[in-house]
């Protein structure tokens, strides 16, 4: 602690800036000065890189695996349920709505430890205690979860679209529309990966995933919870709906997968539209979950 607060502080012996490195405190050279109020992209980009790896080592492989086995299931199945030629559709919309399911488990039991873990094992004291600052570390932890999250959602798509090779639908596809909700759909998920990061600052693991898993619940039904509230009878609750409305975010602005099904896209100044609101909702959780970092003490 005593390393970690000199280390910390931003006064200047001979021209140099102290810092702890080795668990001594010594004096960097000009050439190595630490900047304190300037972001590095090279360490944010190392933190990210060793979240990738142990998200990796968290066998976050076997989603994949539990995905591709509900593929096969649904291909086994659906042609003995589906009626018409409906099946091509129905899997769209399964592979779809699958890939952002996937990354939202990968956020929920994986993403919301990263916290945890450094906690458990000590070294997040090495990590604060070097010439690294608190924005660094939540940026490169949310860089690091959000390309996960990426990677996990894209493979869950790929795999579903080879899977609509048999039913014959895939010259049927509206390959715009479907991209462009994949689109959306990352940007829902690095949201997401910035509230789960929130919620491991703020909180445990467990209680971390479960508020997650409402904020994504509650946030794709944000509209329904105002239309509701609009006809309330009574003021304080019809107030409470509106307030939850703002602070909640609006998952639904950035789902486009029933649309999707059909080939049809809002227009693009409504897509310009909710694309920034997920960048500037993302950006305020970002912002907000460094502020709370800063002054944890450990």
């Amino acid at each position: 602690m005593l390393f970690r607060n000199l280390g910390a502080h931003q006064g200047k012996f001979n021209g140099t800036t102290p810092y702890v490195q080795g668990g001594f405190l010594r004096r960097a050279k000009k050439s190595e000065e630490v900047t304190v109020n300037r972001v590095s992209v090279g360490r944010v980009g190392a933190i990210a890189a060793n979240v990738v790896r142990e998200q990796w080592r968290a066998k976050v492989s076997y989603f994949l695996a539990a995905y591709g086995l509900v593929l096969v299931l649904a291909l086994a199945l659906l042609p003995e349920i589906a009626a018409g030629n409906t099946t091509g559709k129905i899997l769209l919309d399964i592979v779809l709505a699958g890939a952002s399911l996937m990354g939202l488990a990968v956020a929920v039991f994986t993403g919301t430890r990263l916290l945890d873990r450094e906690i458990e094992r000590r070294t997040i004291l090495l990590s604060i205690a070097k010439p690294l600052s608190r924005t660094e570390f939540i940026l490169g932890k949310h860089l690091g979860l959000s390309v996960v999250l990426i990677v996990v959602a894209l493979a869950a798509t790929g795999m579903g679209l080879v899977a609509l090779l048999p039913t014959g639908q895939v010259e049927n596809l509206d390959w715009e529309a479907i991209g462009v909700t994949t689109i959306f759909a990352l940007v829902e998920l690095v949201l997401l990966a910035a509230i789960a990061l929130l919620f491991s600052v703020i909180t445990n693991g467990i209680l971390a995933s479960g508020l997650t898993l409402a904020v994504y619940f509650m946030g794709h039904l944000s509209q329904d919870l105002l239309t509701i509230g609009v006809q309330l009878d009574t003021p304080w609750l019809r107030r409470l709906t509106e307030i939850l409305y703002i602070i909640l975010p609006d998952l639904e602005r950035l789902n486009l997968k029933n649309l999707a099904v059909y080939g049809i896209l809002p227009d693009v100044g409504t897509l310009g539209l909710n694309a920034l609101y997920g960048a500037g909702y993302t950006v305020i959780v970002l912002c907000l979950t460094t502020f709370i970092f800063a002054r944890r003490e450990f």
